[in-house]
């Protein structure tokens, strides 16, 4: 648990004594405003009152809520809860009222004739309400923090599992790509040196630039043209690739490495198992509203593996972090396969 998390437990915990007893004054105050007694201040009198609640009602208050809702209630021991409240109501008002008819004859002059009663039911009365009140207060201070406490731990494992998700997609992406470098170091290729570069760049981006929860819109747009140069090298310029870019915004902000599954799935499940006249089409468009990406890609009738990370791995990520605010859809034609995402910034 954090320092803010601890912090923000303390501050509600006073918030709700404080409304409490100041709810608890206004009664003593409202009390005595009905008082008829002439000859005694307001003053005197709210000290009367004050000094009964400190014996009266204090305790009955701490003895519920640090004793009998920690120990009974909340372990849902219902029945042994009423009843001890039940028994501390009838065995408890008499002491307090005793020591207050003494304290009130000796600093407020009051008569014997006017002193409370320490056995009557009205004092049973007192206590059951102020327990009740009290109990209402505590189960609303810890049904407060409870549900803190849940949202905090939730965040934490949201988080901890979009990190792993996250760890899970760079090697994806660079395994496949080392395969393909693999392949044109053994062509002694010309080209291998200016993959290493762009490569390195790739790696420097998600090693440096994606450790955050969003990052530039830009910078995955980097990230995907330098993919798009890998893929035109590896396949020495015979794919028709298009990205056309409409971005309205340049403060647009996105979670790391979610387009650039799209883009991948499009050559390994559509380019590479086409044979003839293969195509990706993409179309990003993104103003400060909403983010809408497109991709169009051939598929060829050879079966390409489908296994892999890739697509289940970006809907975790989407509804991880974006939970209700994006779409997805993705469609299979003859011999096309399209992917549209939008997300929702506002």
């Amino acid at each position: 648990m954090n320092l803010s998390f601890s912090v923000e437990r303390n501050v509600i915990k006073v918030i709700l004594n404080v409304v409490f007893w100041l709810l608890i004054a206004a009664l003593v105050g409202y009390g005595v405003s009905l008082s008829h007694e002439e000859d005694r201040t307001f003053l005197s009198l709210l000290l009367q009152g004050s000094m009964g609640i400190t014996l009266f009602i204090v305790p009955a208050v701490y003895f519920n809520t640090l004793v009998l809702i920690p120990r009974l209630l909340i372990k849902r021991k219902y029945w042994q809860y009423a009843l001890s409240v039940l028994f501390f109501a009838a065995i408890w008002p008499p002491l307090p009222i005793y020591i207050s008819n003494m304290a009130d004859a000796r600093f407020f002059g009051t008569k014997p004739e006017d002193f409370d009663q320490p056995f009557s039911t009205v004092g049973i009365f007192v206590i059951l309400f102020v327990v009740v009140l009290s109990t209402l207060v505590n189960m609303t201070y810890r049904a407060i923090w409870h549900s803190r406490k849940v949202g905090e731990i939730e965040n934490e494992r949201l988080n901890t599992e979009l990190m792993m998700l996250r760890n899970q997609i760079s090697p994806h992406f660079f395994f496949n790509t080392l395969n393909n470098l693999y392949a044109l170091a053994l062509e002694e290729s010309k080209e291998t040196p200016d993959v290493i570069l762009k490569l390195s760049e790739m790696m420097r981006y998600t090693l440096y630039d994606c450790n955050t929860a969003y990052v530039p819109l830009s910078g995955e747009v980097t990230y995907l043209c330098n993919y798009i140069s890998l893929q035109q090298i590896r396949h020495h310029q015979q794919v028709e690739i298009t990205f056309e870019q409409y971005i309205d915004d340049q403060d647009v902000v996105i979670c790391p490495l979610i387009l650039i599954v799209f883009l991948e799935n499009a050559f390994k499940h559509g380019v590479d198992s086409s044979e003839n006249g293969s195509f990706v089409r993409m179309n990003l468009k993104a103003d400060s509203q909403e983010i809408n990406f497109t991709v169009i890609n051939s598929v060829g009738e050879r079966v390409v593996d489908e296994g892999g990370i890739g697509l289940e791995n970006v809907q975790k990520r989407l509804e991880l972090v974006y939970g209700s605010k994006y779409s997805l859809k993705a469609e299979r034609a003859v011999d096309v396969f399209s992917v549209d995402l939008t997300i929702k910034l506002d």
